[in-house]
């Protein structure tokens, strides 16, 4: 799939024209990566913006290997992170890490990206709009995230993640790392997530969860 392709399934630009999307596309460089691959740690220089082709990363913030690290974002295609970089350059507020046996990433440079903004006012509109959509968007999260019960969190995440399709959780979750998206202990994830296959919206299958039932869920979602 052409680079222009993508970018149109990507909330940031989907509502871009096609020769927008073009511009942005030919700034952008194209980059597999296999196993886990730091991509950059906290404290390090920013400034790129990546955005999740195939496979999945990881967010994090503190060090894995003294036993502190949280998991602050899982992301999966569509995606994309480091955003912040394009705009104000800085040091990066958290460490990102690839997941998958193969994970593609496009990437954009803070060079590459005020080149573009210098050569079009429209262009330079529509991105700071979606730019603050975004922004919004994640503030009513922390929101809802502090008044909604621990149950109703499991259950929006799985919906957030679940392919619609096969009902896989992309990237694959454990309980310690919904335990870290949502904010409660891994033990009252577990708790949920046995109560949610009581009532058959999601199964287990080798360690994976499958969202089995969207609408029952959706409805616990809303009534817990």
């Amino acid at each position: 799939m052409k680079i222009a392709e993508c970018l149109q399934r990507v909330r940031l630009f989907a509502d871009l024209t096609d020769e927008q999307r073009e511009r942005i596309a030919a700034a952008c460089r194209r980059r597999t990566y296999r196993g886990k691959v730091n991509l950059f740690r906290e404290g390090e220089p920013g400034g790129q913006l990546y955005i999740v082709l195939r496979g999945g990363v990881k967010i994090y913030s503190g060090d894995g290997d003294s036993g502190s690290e949280t998991t602050l974002a899982l992301l999966a295609k569509g995606d994309f992170f480091g955003e912040m970089a394009l705009l104000t350059g800085g040091l990066r507020t958290a460490s990102a890490v690839t997941l998958s046996e193969e994970t593609e990433l496009l990437l954009l440079d803070q060079g590459s990206f005020h080149a573009l903004l210098r050569e079009s006012f429209e262009l330079t509109s529509e991105l700071l709009r979606n730019l603050a959509l975004r922004l919004k968007h994640t503030n009513e999260n922390l929101v809802a995230m502090s008044s909604n019960s621990s149950l109703s969190r499991v259950a929006k995440l799985l919906l957030a993640r679940a392919d619609t399709g096969s009902g896989l959780l992309c990237p694959p979750l454990s309980q310690e790392e919904i335990a870290h998206l949502i904010g409660v202990r891994r033990e009252t994830v577990a708790r949920n997530l046995a109560r949610l296959e009581s009532t058959f919206c999601l199964r287990r299958n080798r360690g994976h969860l499958v969202v089995t039932d969207r609408i029952r869920l959706e409805q616990m979602a809303r009534s817990a």
